[in-house]
């Protein structure tokens, strides 16, 4: 009975690091969404920028070039982020993974205790009625 309990309790402690992880990969899932939009956004004003043929003189033709500097590397910056958080999410898909055999394995473990419980139970009824019978 006291095995039963603890394999319950180590379930119980994997379920809800199965429901944190998988908590984990939606946050993470929204957040690389968030910097898709960004970088296409970032993308998208970049397109507007470089293709102004207007007249312009140095000094908004400098600026112009600058901006379009800045976008490169806030894009730049945007496609670091993705990668990173590609590769958090790849790693909690993995995580919930080894939960997930965890969890399979306590329960295993759960029907076999439990087993054994209805065996062991089985047994002390056969012995009671054998004694009940010589007496």
């Amino acid at each position: 009975m006291k095995k039963k309990r603890i394999l319950e309790l180590l379930e119980l402690k994997e379920t809800v690091s199965q429901k944190d992880a998988s908590d984990l990969v939606k946050k993470l899932d929204g957040e690389i969404k968030k910097c898709d939009q960004i970088f296409s956004s970032l993308d998208q004003l970049q397109r507007e920028k470089a293709q102004f043929l207007g007249r312009m003189n140095a000094y908004i033709y400098q600026t112009e070039r600058y901006l379009i500097e800045k976008i490169v590397e806030q894009k730049e910056i945007t496609r670091n982020r993705i990668e990173f958080l590609n590769g958090e999410v790849n790693f909690a898909i993995s995580s919930l993974r080894e939960i997930q055999s965890k969890i399979n394995k306590i329960e295993k473990m759960k029907e076999q205790e439990n087993k054994n419980m209805i065996r062991t139970a089985l047994d002390k009824l056969d012995r009671e009625i054998l004694e009940n019978r010589k007496r």
